[in-house]
C-alpha cells in the first residue's frame, strides 16, 4: 500500500514538475510580449506627442495669422472708408 502512495505522489510530482515547466515557458512568452508592448507603447506616446506640439504649434502660427489678416481687412475697411468719405466729399463740393 505504502509503495502505491509512493508510485502515486511520484507521479503527481513529475506532472507538477511538467505543468511548472509549461508554465514557466508562457510566462516567458508573456513577459517578451508585454515588454515589447510596453516598448511600442512609449514610442507610438513619444511619437502622438511630437505630432501634438508640432500641431499645437502651427495652430498658433494660424491663430496669429488669422488676427494680422483681421487687423489688415479692419484697417483697409477704415481706409476705404475714409478715401469714399473723402471722394464723395470732393464730388458734393464740385455740384
Amino acid at each position: 500500500m505504502l509503495q502505491l502512495v509512493h508510485e502515486e505522489t511520484c507521479k503527481n510530482l513529475d506532472k507538477a514538475q511538467e505543468d511548472n515547466e509549461r508554465l514557466s515557458r508562457k510566462l516567458e512568452v508573456v513577459t517578451a510580449d508585454y515588454g515589447e508592448l510596453q516598448r511600442s507603447t512609449a514610442a507610438t506616446d513619444a511619437e502622438l506627442r511630437v505630432t501634438v506640439r508640432d500641431l499645437r504649434a502651427r495652430l498658433n502660427t494660424y491663430e496669429q495669422i488669422e488676427k494680422v489678416t483681421t487687423f489688415i481687412q479692419q484697417t483697409l475697411f477704415v481706409c476705404f472708408c475714409k478715401i469714399v468719405g473723402k471722394t464723395v466729399s470732393s464730388y458734393r463740393r464740385e455740384m
